[in-house]
């Protein structure tokens, strides 16, 4: 199926592979943070149509600081000036965008937010960038909709933020779909609050209260386009995960690392099931349980096309493991050939353990611990009275 069939596919079927973009798609997953690789630094063929960075100013920015476009409040918001994005790195002073003044409970869903007018400039493939924060008290969903010359609004997407208080960074949506109209009009996108349910907005902090003080933020807003000729290169896991073995209450850390055209989309799952919030390249499981145990996988897509890692087994076990380490020995100060004075030990703790270090001077005898509960690398052996000595670390 081409990507624009499988666009069109999934306004009826969830199951195509190109997982992104739509609000029938984006409902079977809780919530979508589509994080990781996206930046504003140009990529191959592309072009930037309009980027609002909202610095350098003490009044909201209408005007985009690179390209050509508009903003402006609507649904009865106004605009503030907040402080920005850590994600905005090369600001010389960092402020963004604050939105204030969103409808009460239970009224107007998916009409206040802010409004953004841009021309497509004949580009056949277009995303929309951005970083996104809610206070505790603000709607939780962001909806984004979006039309040519304004008329005959779709949605694009919709998601929930993923902490609120701090900036989600580097969402994206893909617009392609209007700029492959004929009449090749300026385009307008609405980015707006929206109901969790279908009676009322949900607050951002979990188990907190709607309320109109609430308050949103947006920075790195880009509107990126390339050419009807772009090819670009699907996803291709260049690192993928590697199972892993745990003890319950430690930490379990599973990544991958890909390659292809950015930006890209991830989606951890476990025995087969979509994981709430784990949409980046790494999946960081803070006093792992015995529940945890199982299959895991990664799917990565991009505007290419989708890859999904083969599965790979997390083991949360009580039992001692007794492993026995790589070690590095590497004499400290030698004063002879024959006449060492230490021997430092490097080696590789998993999170969360510690080790015994077990020490003989020939083979033939039995390794004596002479070290425990040690937590990490390196470990210096001063007590040395042969001129050789052999080495092992366990983990209980």
């Amino acid at each position: 199926m081409s990507r624009k069939g499988c666009l069109r596919h999934l306004a009826r079927d969830t199951q195509c592979s190109y997982t992104v973009m739509k609000t029938e798609t984006l409902r079977s997953l809780s919530w979508l943070l589509i994080a990781g690789l996206y930046s504003l630094l140009p990529l191959r063929g592309q072009t930037t149509l309009a980027l609002w960075t909202f610095n350098d100013t003490n009044s909201p920015q209408a005007t985009p600081a690179a390209g050509f476009g508009s903003l402006a409040a609507v649904g009865g918001t106004h605009l503030e000036v907040a402080s920005g994005s850590p994600a905005d790195i090369n600001a010389t002073s960092n402020h963004s965008l604050g939105v204030a003044g969103f409808p009460a409970a239970g009224k107007a869903p998916g009409t206040a937010g802010i409004e953004l007018h841009f021309s497509p400039a004949r580009l056949a493939h277009l995303h929309l960038g951005l970083d996104w924060y809610a206070t505790g008290s603000a709607s939780r969903r962001l909806r984004v909709d979006a039309a040519e010359a304004g008329l005959n609004f779709t949605t694009v997407g919709s998601l929930v933020i993923g902490r609120e208080g701090s900036f989600t960074n580097d969402l994206c949506f893909d617009l392609s779909d209007l700029a492959e109209s004929p009449t090749g009009g300026d385009i307008v996108v609405r980015i707006v609050s929206d109901f969790d349910s279908s009676t009322n907005y949900v607050a951002a902090k979990p188990d907190g209260k709607y309320s109109t003080s609430g308050k949103w933020r947006f920075d790195r807003i880009v509107v990126t386009g390339w050419p009807p000729d772009w090819k670009p290169e699907p996803p291709v896991f260049t690192i993928p995960p590697v199972g892993q073995t745990n003890r319950p209450g430690t930490t379990a850390l599973l990544q991958a690392e890909v390659h292809g055209q950015a930006p890209f989309w991830f989606q951890w799952r476990h025995d087969g099931t979509n994981l709430l919030g784990a949409n980046q390249n790494q999946l960081k499981l803070s006093r792992v349980k015995v529940s945890q145990a199982g299959l895991y996988d990664l799917m990565v897509t991009n505007i290419a096309g989708a890859i999904t890692s083969s599965p790979v087994r997390l083991s949360v076990t009580s039992a001692p493991t007794n492993a026995v380490l790589s070690v590095i020995v590497i004499p400290a100060s030698i004063v002879s050939a024959s006449d060492t004075k230490a021997l430092e030990l490097n080696f590789e703790i998993p999170p969360g353990r510690t080790c015994s270090i077990w020490s003989t001077d020939t083979l033939s005898d039995p390794f004596q611990r002479i070290a425990t509960s040690i937590p990490f690398s390196p470990y210096s052996d001063t007590n040395l009275h042969a001129a050789c000595r052999f080495y092992r670390v366990t983990v209980p």
